[in-house]
């Protein structure tokens, strides 16, 4: 059953974050299907958004979590794929409104810092 697997990947400007949003979902129950990158050398955005649109798309996870140094990129790439809707998030109320609204599939953040706890919202798929 993959509505509890939840896919997650950053490029290099986002994968701390990744990593900090990762503890946070599996301290929440969710198993995470991890598909990189795992530190600071250069790799190219849309690949991780295209793995992760895989991931749900072949029933490997049911939602997904993207972080990237803006945002942005990573959100874009993501919406190319149309089984997937990747809203930007922002804060804990965007992730919350689109939630509730049934808006995305897919999450994408950017990295920052010392914005950790405006975004442990965004693994908490469960409270709308």
């Amino acid at each position: 059953m993959t509505d509890r697997i939840l896919a997650m990947a950053s490029d290099h400007g986002g994968y701390e974050m990744k990593a900090l949003l990762k503890d946070e979902a599996v301290r929440l129950g969710w198993a995470v299907l991890d598909l990189g990158t795992d530190g600071p050398a250069s790799v190219d955005y849309p690949d991780y958004a295209a793995g992760v649109a895989a991931a749900i798309r072949e029933g490997r996870a049911g939602r997904g979590v993207l972080v990237c140094g803006s945002g942005i990129g990573i959100s874009i790439a993501a919406n190319r794929f149309p089984e997937i809707r990747a809203a930007l998030i922002h804060d804990s109320y965007g992730a919350r409104m689109c939630r509730q609204h049934r808006l995305d599939r897919v999450a994408a953040i950017r990295q920052s810092e010392g914005a950790t706890g405006q975004y442990e919202d965004v693994v908490h798929f469960d409270s709308i």
